[in-house]
């Protein structure tokens, strides 16, 4: 069945509003480096780092370009940068990055390096990130550029395969217990790390500001050349570091852990997300879904359909799970402000109960000698036609199982066609 373009435009503009729009974990993002086409530029921050022998990669999705490859004395100098963000007082921060090892070895990776030690001749040590000679995660945190304060922990988790692996960092300056173990917080491929202290001395304080210059792949000095013997140089790819301002809580650790591949985009996934009378709804189709309450960043249990009916009002999105591709719409603000009988009455016809559990009924207001009821979907697709003649009310008109929004058309000789909006709880 075909439609003229008027009545398409008016049931459509009665069934849905699209708001495009596209979720990111990106409050307090101060610095971003995804590769993406081997570029080096930041999509958030200023700092631009210098490329030495590193090559553009596949990531982890196979998406091609969009990671680096570190092999020998390859590394990106970022300077000495970040200083701000790491050695305030009492400063919070945390450090998301994927990572991918060429081989399992008992030798040591240059992650994340701030430290320019006694191997580069110098006692500028600020803080490091490497996988050590267990094959565990180590990161070192350093209150003065010697060795006289400072702790060095190890994650738990061992790393003997060649798989890429989502690591976030959470430091929380403010905390003085544990010996500094307490002021962090690791998950590994979302799952919180057990910290074991393997090494320390002194006090805990702020981390030393210090002249070192940042770097991934390698350790670099203050002049930004390699340290020494080219002792923890990172032999395989890196990609998506991002840089926060503030600790980042469990669920958006699972966000970044579960984040869609920029290839996924040909898949043509719809994160667009609008509210409605008693609703809020997503637009893509045949995936899986999980609402949120935005307030908590938390999932809402049981709300797993691709329409959401609050019961109360509040900010919400959804996470969307399309063939393995996964998005997470934008929050948005649900108001239950219209009245349900200002959509289920028009002249003296009117449909109830709405919203339904089940199935609805129409009131015509007057007999009539004959009526059409149609019920489409929010494609537009008819999915219930029915004639009916010499009637005031129509009774026990079924809806299909799937919770949504319908439209109702009603269509009575000699007048204008009627549309009204039903929603399936």
């Amino acid at each position: 069945m075909y439609y003229n373009f008027r009545f398409l435009c008016v049931l459509f503009s009665v069934l849905f509003c699209l708001f495009n729009v596209r979720a990111q974990v990106t409050q307090g993002l101060f610095a971003e480096y995804l590769f993406n086409n081997g570029s080096l530029i930041p999509s958030v921050g200023s700092v631009i780092p210098i490329n030495t022998n590193a090559s553009s990669a596949s990531d982890r999705f196979g998406c091609p370009h969009n990671a680096m490859t570190f092999s020998g004395n390859a590394y990106l100098d970022f300077g000495d940068s970040f200083d701000n963000y790491f050695t305030a007082n009492d400063s919070s921060f945390s450090i998301s990055l994927w990572f991918k090892l060429f081989n399992a070895g008992s030798v040591s990776h240059a992650i994340f390096q701030k430290s320019a030690d006694g191997v580069c001749g110098e006692s500028q040590r600020e803080m490091g990130v490497v996988i050590g000679p267990t094959q565990k995660l180590r990161i070192g945190i350093y209150f003065t550029g010697d060795l006289n304060n400072y702790f060095v922990t190890e994650c738990s988790t061992a790393f003997n395969d060649t798989l890429w692996h989502h690591v976030v960092i959470n430091y929380d300056g403010s905390i003085d217990t544990g010996g500094g173990v307490d002021r962090l917080e690791v998950y590994v491929d979302n799952v919180p790390e057990t910290l074991t202290i393997i090494s320390a001395t002194g006090s805990l304080g702020t981390i030393n500001n210090g002249t070192a210059h940042t770097a991934i792949g390698n350790q670099l000095n203050s002049s930004g050349s390699i340290c020494g013997t080219n002792s923890e140089q990172f032999e395989g790819y890196l990609d998506d570091y991002r840089f926060y301002n503030r600790l980042l809580q469990p669920f958006e650790v699972d966000l970044l852990f579960n984040e869609s591949p920029i290839c996924c985009e040909a898949l043509g996934v719809n994160d667009s997300i609008s509210t409605d009378v008693n609703s809020v709804q997503v637009y893509q189709t045949n995936s899986t879904y999980q609402w949120l309450d935005c307030s908590t960043m938390s999932p809402i249990s049981g709300e797993v359909n691709q329409f959401y009916f609050p019961d109360s009002n509040g900010t919400y999105a959804c996470v969307i799970n399309f063939d393995d591709c996964i998005d997470t719409t934008d929050c948005i603000n649900f108001s239950d402000q219209l009245a349900v009988d200002e959509l289920t009455a028009v002249g003296n016809i009117n449909i109830y109960p709405n919203p339904t559990n089940d199935d609805f009924n129409i009131n015509l207001g007057q007999f009539h000698k004959k009526v059409e009821v149609q019920v489409v979907n929010i494609l537009g697709e008819v999915i219930h036609r029915k004639s009916y003649s010499n009637c005031k009310v129509i009774e026990h008109i079924e809806l299909p199982k799937t919770p949504g929004i319908y439209g109702v058309i009603i269509a009575i000789p000699n007048t204008e066609q009627v549309i009204f909006r039903v929603i399936k709880r």
